[in-house]
């Protein structure tokens, strides 16, 4: 039987532009462009889906093309999509993501305002949901008083909670809010943001810890990962043996994280799991990689 995980947050387009040489700032620069579904939440619930384990989204769209196509991608990715908020206030959100010649992240835009219909009052109604699943992942891309009621309700079920930072501007989010999260899988900058702490990955962490996070999985780039809990801070080197674009890197780390915790109720296994999964994304243009499966990542770690 397949294990139900909802995903609570972004659902949009994605738009990335990949230059064919050297970034020119100011000019027009000749760039292979994808377009395709994307979101924090809607990447993380696809890749779950493609690691066989019931994924149910709850999110927001317009009532528009775009979301009829992201929709569409998702559901046929076996991403449960019963239970989004459709609504005909704002349209779905967009992420355009400008990418180097070597695949790595010059500059990024995006434009979420949809998520600003998506209230405690839809959460409230989608409760049930969430009082059954087995584990809950969550992206900042939602608002303050919505990230207060999953936190809460995941506190007073015994649901295990793992949230996403997503960036800088929206890890703020979470200040004061930290108090009994799970997991959380920040990286460097967001680290930084959430403790005023610089260049000290350990000693952020375990500020984090003395908030109230049980888990840190802070992610490095080409360096790995981090995972500090009570006790004491593991590293995690990439096994990324090539890099054709990041974008989505960190969401699959995260589901293959997810993924590990639930097969294996190990956190050393299922950071190998987690390291697994951004290598296979990383290694192609899509920002979930059709290849993720199972019996992929299984194959990666038995290589450690």
């Amino acid at each position: 039987m397949k294990t139900q995980v909802t995903v609570i947050g972004g659902l949009n387009m994605d738009i990335k532009a990949k230059s064919k040489k050297d970034l020119v700032s100011g000019d027009s620069n000749p760039s292979d462009i994808e377009i395709s579904a994307g979101g924090v939440g809607r990447n993380i619930a696809h890749n779950l889906a493609l690691l066989d384990l019931q994924s149910i989204l709850l999110s927001a769209v317009g009532d528009d093309i775009e979301s009829h196509s992201v929709i569409a991608q998702t559901a046929q990715a076996g991403v449960n999509m019963e239970h989004l908020m459709i609504s005909n206030l704002k349209k779905t959100g967009k992420y355009i993501a400008i990418l180097d010649s070597q695949g790595e992240m010059s500059m990024a835009v995006s434009d979420m305002g949809i998520l600003e219909v998506l209230d405690t009052d839809y959460l409230e109604s989608k409760l049930e949901l969430i009082k059954s699943s087995q584990f809950v992942v969550c992206d900042t891309n939602v608002s303050v008083d919505c990230l207060k009621f999953i936190i809460e309700s995941c506190k007073i079920y015994n649901i295990p909670l793992c949230i996403d930072p997503v960036s800088a501007a929206k890890a703020i989010k979470l200040k004061g809010l930290l108090e009994g999260i799970d997991i959380l899988t920040p990286n460097v900058l967001e680290l930084q943001v959430l403790t005023g702490i610089e260049n000290n990955v350990e000693k952020a962490s375990e500020e984090l810890i003395h908030l109230g996070v049980k888990n840190v999985i802070a992610t490095l780039g080409p360096k790995g990962l981090c995972h500090t809990d009570k006790n004491k801070s593991t590293y995690f080197p990439s096994i990324a043996k090539s890099i054709m674009d990041v974008t989505g890197a960190g969401d699959s780390l995260t589901a293959g994280l997810i993924y590990g915790l639930l097969e294996y109720k190990s956190f050393e296994l299922a950071c190998l799991c987690g390291s697994a999964a951004a290598a296979i994304t990383l290694s192609s243009k899509e920002t979930v990689n059709s290849k993720i499966n199972k019996a992929e990542i299984t194959k990666l770690i038995h290589k450690l």
